[in-house]
């Protein structure tokens, strides 16, 4: 169950996905920055117990659900949540442990704008 998802894919509506996945917040960084230390892989993305990258809060959150579409052929638009599915009480509380959301303008020439809000 390390790498498993699920997902459904409604065309031009977008797709959602659910399961060991990136988070919105992640993708521009993996896609504008070209160094592993300013990517994605830097980003605080997850809190630290809920993703596979430990302390750091990297890595891929363990259940997350995810939107993705396109519109106008150029603008990809993302935003997931990751949700603390436990035995523990404090889920029923505040069951969202993260929320992001991301958008990436391709703009031409090789150029991409990137705009993302990430809350966890």
């Amino acid at each position: 169950m390390r790498q498993t998802f699920i997902g459904l894919d409604f065309k031009k509506f977008g797709k959602l996905t659910f399961g060991k996945q990136n988070s919105a917040y992640k993708i521009p960084g993996d896609r504008t920055d070209i160094t592993e230390a300013n990517s994605g892989f830097a980003n605080y993305v997850f809190s630290p117990g809920g993703s596979d990258g430990g302390i750091t809060g990297t890595g891929r959150a363990s259940s997350c659900l995810t939107y993705a579409n396109k519109f106008l052929k150029r603008i990809n638009f993302n935003c997931s949540g990751v949700f603390e599915l436990n035995a523990n009480a404090d889920w029923l509380v505040r069951p969202v442990d993260a929320a992001s959301v991301s958008a990436i303008a391709d703009i031409g020439n090789g150029f991409d704008l990137a705009l993302a809000y990430n809350r966890t």
